[in-house]
């Protein structure tokens, strides 16, 4: 990780840059989100592969969990200088792999409560429901990040069948803030020492 990368992440490690940075992009402007209700969350996320049966790392930037009113939800801000035009498949690992975290959780709490779903196959109770996984992706590139910001615009379909194919596949978009861009009644939603970097950022395209 360069330095650059690393002083970004850092910021985003305090809990009110990150509640600033979550309420003005998610929420426009209103507090919604307190450093207070934040919690960290590991950055590192570890899968197993179907294929060979081996275990993967999964690396995130900056994930936290928000509780409110005995409701959470997961919230996580990866910091990109260049576009990676692979992140619409990067962002679905992280969230499946997030939300297989938490049944796993579940299933085993069934298990030790002996509260097994009818039929077995259902895997959870109906009443056992999961909290939202949302990922947000910082571009600090003066260029805006156009594609790719979905699945499909990552896809190859062959030329005669690509009206056919492309309604069955859900087009996973991410959600890319492009902060060089961010208007001026924007940046004066932050609160937080964030908004001195977005403003330096949007300086650079005037």
């Amino acid at each position: 990780m360069g330095a650059k990368d690393l002083a970004e992440k850092n910021l985003l490690q305090y809990k009110d840059v990150f509640s600033d940075i979550v309420n003005v992009n998610l929420f426009g402007g209103r507090c919604y989100v307190s450093a207070e209700e934040l919690s960290r969350e590991p950055g590192e996320l570890i899968t197993k592969a179907v294929s060979d049966d081996k275990l993967r790392q999964l690396q995130m930037d900056v994930p936290m969990k928000c509780k409110k009113h005995n409701r959470s939800f997961f919230l996580c801000l990866e910091n990109q200088s260049d576009k990676n035009n692979v992140m619409p498949v990067r962002d679905m690992g992280y969230q499946h792999a997030k939300y297989m975290e938490q049944i796993k959780e579940a299933k085993e709490s069934n298990r030790k409560t002996g509260n097994y779903p009818t039929p077995m196959t259902k895997e959870l109770n109906d009443s056992q429901k999961l909290s939202p996984v949302i990922t947000l992706v910082l571009n600090y590139s003066q260029k805006e990040w156009k594609k790719p910001r979905c699945l499909n615009d990552m896809l190859e379909f062959p030329e005669d069948m690509k009206c056919e194919l492309e309604p069955w596949i859900p087009s996973y978009s991410v959600c890319v803030i492009n902060l060089a861009s961010q208007p001026e009644t924007t940046i004066r939603q932050y609160q937080s020492d964030f908004k001195y970097i977005v403003r330096y950022l949007s300086c650079g395209n005037d």
